[in-house]
């Protein structure tokens, strides 16, 4: 057993495949089986005295033995596809010189022996289509070509015996063969199912755990936001649309009451560099930058709030290695009541973003500085834009997550191209619904926006805050 190992592993180098080396170890055997089958028709031909199939065997036999050149050098596929070609040469040789016998049946056995040996399936059916051909070759040459050599019916006799028995026992050892193959390909795909299934299982926990996490990150978030009822505290009539992108968003909205001034409140809208993990991590620093700004530092102009915020939150992102241009755009206002005048005045900064006040079926526009809450180059101090508001004007704060939408018009038209919801779109439709209640209102922007998305991914995280002046 020791030397068959021997034999069946030449050639074949350490880390090779496993199917490779089944390919490789049944060349390497069926060269040695060749060699052995060539002498053991020696005694038979020479107590025949049948020489000239006799110096043909001896010659296969030769010739195969140098194949194991080929193998030494780890080309076995090589060695195969030569073994084949001279053992259908052999036979077919054999039945056009030799009439009568069975080694043309042989070929059917090599047909099939390629399969074994080969891994390229393309050369594999190849050799299968040159086998059967043979195969037919020698029957014809059996039935219509009268043979060089006539042998006697006793010779005829001990070649077809001896013919059967290999042929039967070269069978056997295919059939053999073949179902080892299987079922160490079976135990090999039973083993690989099994690593699949456990590394799925593993898979499927550390989903389920991250998703848990991220939903438990989730209600962190939402209890950071500001609730209702602290916001209808000051504005009775304003509405909130806020849909993340994923579990967790970049996206927040802000609010803080000054309790130092009578009646003045700070609300803020935020778009932070990302949505999900990265996005709510970045709206956590951002937040308490914010309250930071306001609560120890004491800033009361918008401005100056979001010049402190840039300013804590480019500390908290510097890195001993580098600096993480990372930030957030941002409309911040604040709200301050005269109860006397019977008037609110609005105080407004804004990192990119604009607000916007419809009065009387127009938009007043007011733009942010075009530089984001972090990092950048030319950096100002953030512009503070001063307006009166009167009785009934709509304040709408937003982010960019509505207008950067891609969608269209018509969904069943294929062939319309998807653009951008856009910021005139979201201006048209604010100026139509003005006067609707602020809950109606809201009802009417999600439906302009999900008409628009369809079923199209949602490209960012959405936040908007709307109100109606009432004094």
């Amino acid at each position: 057993m020791s030397l068959w190992r021997q034999l069946s592993n030449i050639g074949i180098k350490t880390g090779t495949e496993p199917g490779q080396v089944r390919h490789a170890q049944m060349t390497n055997r069926m060269i040695f089986i060749s060699i052995c089958l060539g002498f053991s028709y020696v005694p038979m031909y020479v107590s025949i005295g049948s020489h000239e199939p006799l110096y043909q065997n001896i010659l296969l036999t030769i010739f195969t033995g140098t194949l194991y050149f080929f193998s030494v050098r780890s080309k076995h596929e090589t060695a195969a596809i030569l073994l084949c070609l001279l053992l259908m040469l052999h036979i077919l040789v054999v039945s056009l010189v030799i009439k009568g016998g069975t080694g043309r049946f042989y070929l059917l056995e090599i047909a099939v022996l390629g399969f074994t040996m080969i891994k390229s399936a393309r050369t594999s059916f190849i050799l299968f289509l040159l086998s059967l051909g043979a195969f037919f070759a020698a029957e014809f040459a059996y039935l219509w070509i009268e043979p060089m050599i006539v042998r006697s019916k006793e010779d005829n006799m001990i070649v077809y015996s001896f013919n059967i028995v290999l042929i039967f026992l070269g069978g056997l050892y295919l059939i053999y063969h073949l179902k080892r193959t299987n079922d160490y390909f079976s135990k090999d795909i039973l083993k690989q199912k099994e690593q699949i299934e456990f590394q799925h299982r593993l898979l499927e926990e550390s989903n389920r755990e991250m998703k848990d996490s991220i939903r438990y990150a989730r209600r962190i978030q939402s209890a950071i936001l500001p609730p209702s009822d602290r916001i209808e505290k000051f504005l009775p009539q304003f509405f909130v649309l806020y849909i993340p992108k994923d579990i967790v968003a970049g996206d927040f909205y802000w609010f803080h009451e000054d309790k130092s001034e009578n009646n003045q409140f700070y609300l803020l809208v935020g778009d932070c560099t990302g949505h999900g993990v990265p996005g709510a991590m970045m709206s956590v620093m951002c937040l308490n930058c914010l309250n930071r700004s306001v609560i120890d530092f004491n800033k009361k102009n918008p401005g100056e709030i979001l010049d402190k915020t840039k300013e804590l939150l480019l500390e908290g992102l510097k890195d001993s290695e580098h600096t993480i241009n990372d930030g957030m755009d941002a409309a911040l206002i604040s709200l301050k009541a005269n109860p006397v005048s019977k008037s609110v005045s609005l105080e407004f900064a804004g990192a990119h973003n604009s607000i916007w006040i419809q009065r009387n079926g127009e938009i007043i526009e007011l733009d942010g500085d075009k530089q984001p809450v972090g990092f950048f180059e030319k950096a100002i101090n953030y512009t503070t834009h001063h307006l009166e508001l009167q009785q009934d004007d709509m304040v709408y704060i937003f982010t960019d997550g509505i207008t950067d939408q891609f969608g269209s018009e018509d969904h069943s038209d294929k062939n319309l191209k998807v653009k951008k919801y856009g910021a005139r779109k979201l201006r048209r439709l604010v100026n139509m619904i003005s006067e609707l209640s602020v809950h109606e209102q809201r009802t009417a922007i999600l439906n302009s926006y999900l008409a628009w998305k369809g079923d199209l991914e949602q490209v960012d995280d959405i936040c908007m805050i709307g109100f109606r002046v009432k004094f």
